[in-house]
């Protein structure tokens, strides 16, 4: 990161969507919620599937491989489908 770059807008907001999860050959896990909030391993809810919705915070992130900032989960958690209510 450059000096001059600063964080763009706010650094934090909710965040809520489909989790979509992926391995890495490594059998480390990590996701996104939506297309835009990525999900470290650590933070994906615990017997969350790809296609769950989960609901959360997200903070500003900057990604040191692709030189730009973007959106990382802070929290996380499981909603339960209407059907489930």
């Amino acid at each position: 990161m450059r000096q001059t770059d600063e964080v763009p807008g706010e650094v934090v907001q909710a965040c809520r969507g489909k989790l979509q999860l992926h391995q890495q050959p490594d059998g480390r896990r990590f996701g996104f919620v939506g297309k835009q909030v990525y999900v470290p391993g650590f933070m994906v809810p615990e017997g969350s599937a790809t296609g769950d919705w989960v609901s959360g915070w997200a903070v500003q992130a900057f990604d040191k491989t692709k030189n730009v900032w973007g959106w990382q989960a802070v929290q996380l958690r499981r909603e339960l489908p209407a059907d489930d209510l």
